[in-house]
């Protein structure tokens, strides 16, 4: 009983990941490449402070991000990838529903310059997450403040400013409506310069959506800046965001976060978060422990406090997480 309901969405993705298997199947014999991938992200959690009365004292099991993907190499200048993603704000009476995540086709047209058409990450905390890590323990600043959709549906343009290849650029024009087909006439641009060296990571990137008659146009503008060393990296992000309907308003949110080595497969984790909004403001916390299993593999014992001024509870968590790549 447990597909009994909701079964002709989970039924289309599974039938497109069977095609891509059997593509993957006959693909040889085109002398095209294909590869399976798969994230995961668990969680034994105790909730030891919740808005939720329920979870409050309360502790269990759970997942909050499971990808499967497939990656295809047509050509050295033509390659494609379809990925599906269930995490839990999907989860009802069935399980996770799974919904795309990526579906887009990359032409190398001249050298290390790229364009991508279709379902593929703006320029906006891609690069983040590189830097950071430790995607499975919590989003980036930008993603977490919920500024901006980790997918969008147009086109990316990427690629080197000079010839060294540490500066690079993005450009993308998008519908703005995360995966989805298009419902109105707005649209979303972005932007971005990255600098990436042995010891020096930095970005900023710059966004405007516009929304037409059926939502606000808002400007968002990001910066990052790392360190690493041979003990770790040390690095901090920021952002302001202006939304027209908010009378000038603006959304600001600033990071700093902390990787630790040590030793050949220890890491410690550290970071703090500050976001304001003219609705409220909010402070995270999170603290932990990272060790490599084997190649792909993760465990990290961690605490994670999240407090929203003007509610009633914060939350606070005590977790073994276990990250999965394959």
């Amino acid at each position: 009983m447990l597909f009994s309901v909701n079964l002709v969405p989970f039924m289309r993705c599974l039938a497109a990941t069977l095609l891509l298997l059997l593509l993957a199947t006959t693909a040889a014999q085109a002398q095209v490449t294909t590869s399976l991938t798969g994230t995961a992200y668990l969680d034994y959690v105790y909730h030891a402070d919740s808005p939720n009365d329920d979870l409050r004292n309360s502790d269990g099991f759970t997942y909050r991000r499971i990808y499967l993907g497939a990656n295809a190499r047509m050509s050295e200048t033509v390659d494609a990838r379809i990925r599906f993603s269930a995490d839990r704000s999907t989860i009802d009476g069935p399980g996770a529903r799974p919904y795309v995540k990526d579906a887009f086709v990359r032409w190398r047209y001249a050298g290390r310059h790229s364009a991508r058409l279709g379902v593929t990450a703006p320029p906006v905390f891609d690069f983040s997450e590189d830097v950071w890590r430790y995607r499975s323990l919590e989003q980036t600043l930008l993603d977490l403040a919920g500024i901006a959709d980790s997918r969008d549906f147009g086109l990316r343009l990427d690629g080197p400013l000079w010839a060294s290849g540490e500066f690079t650029y993005s450009l993308m024009y998008a519908s703005n409506n995360y995966a989805r087909p298009e419902i109105n006439a707005g649209k979303r641009v972005y932007g971005r310069i990255t600098y990436s060296s042995g010891l020096f990571h930095g970005a900023v990137a710059s966004n405007y959506g516009a929304l037409g008659s059926d939502g606000p146009d808002a400007w968002t503008t990001n910066i990052l800046i790392s360190v690493t060393g041979n003990r770790g990296r040390l690095g901090g992000e920021a952002y302001v965001m202006r939304a027209d309907e908010l009378d000038a308003e603006n959304y600001l949110g600033g990071s700093v976060f902390l990787l630790a080595r040590l030793g050949a497969a220890w890491e410690a984790v550290a970071r703090a978060d500050r976001l304001q909004s003219p609705y409220g403001d909010a402070t995270l916390l999170l603290g932990g422990v990272s060790y490599a299993v084997t190649a792909g593999v993760r465990l990290m014992p961690n605490v994670l406090f999240l407090s929203n001024e003007g509610g009633n509870h914060d939350t606070a968590l005590l977790r073994l997480t276990a990250e999965i790549n394959f």
